[in-house]
This record gives C-alpha cells, structure tokens and sequence, in this order.
C-alpha cells in the first residue's frame, strides 16, 4: 500500500510540470488604490507598463515578481505579497517561487520578464 501511494505521488508530481503555463504566457497585474479602494487589473507584458506610483505582479509560469513602485502606497506595499499569493492559487503553477524586487533595484529577473516583448 505505501509503495502504491508513493509511486502515485512521484506520478502526480511529474504531471504538475505539463501544468505550468509557457513562458510566452506572460501576465501582468497592477494593484492600485488610487481609486480609494484596492484594484487589481491586467496590464500590457511591457516593461513601460510598470508605474512608480503602484505595485505590479509579474507572472511568466515559471516564477513570479511582486515589483513595488518607489510612490506605491503603503497599503499597496503591504498586499501585493498577499494578491500575489490568492493570484497564484488560481493558476494551474500555484507553487513557483515568488520574488520581490523594489524599483530602482531592477535586477536581470524583471529585465528577462520583459525581454520577449
């Protein structure tokens, strides 16, 4: 029985890497409250999408990047690890590492997420 339920767990977790979204697939989600209230909307896979006033989630099926605007709110700050987080889970890659990168700490992570486009 215990060998039966550890070969089905190898099996499930080869199946989980047809489930992840090609990286062509590339998603970008500003969160903004200048509205007053939290917003979550879909963005263009540009890097010129990126505004210093908000916080963006940049997701390309193999990772996600929580990018903070250097004028992002503090609340803005304080959920875009949790919309990053409620995002993921529902996508068929809920498990990929999440990074946060501050502007002007721009690193070869968010240069490469945009390098296709």
């Amino acid at each position: 029985l215990y060998l039966a339920l550890a070969e089905k767990a190898v099996e499930d977790e080869e199946d989980d890497a047809d489930d992840i979204d090609v990286a062509s697939d590339k998603v970008v989600f500003r969160l903004s409250d200048a509205s007053g209230r939290m917003k979550r909307s879909r963005e263009s896979p540009v890097m010129s999408s990126l505004d210093t006033n908000d916080v963006f989630i940049l997701d390309d099926g193999l990772q996600c990047i929580v990018w903070i605007g250097k004028q992002s709110s503090k609340d803005e700050r304080n959920k875009g690890m949790m919309y990053a987080h409620e995002y993921l889970q529902s996508t068929q890659h809920p498990l990929v590492p999440v990074s946060i990168v501050r502007e002007g700490q721009d690193t070869k992570v968010v240069n490469n997420f945009f390098q296709q486009y």
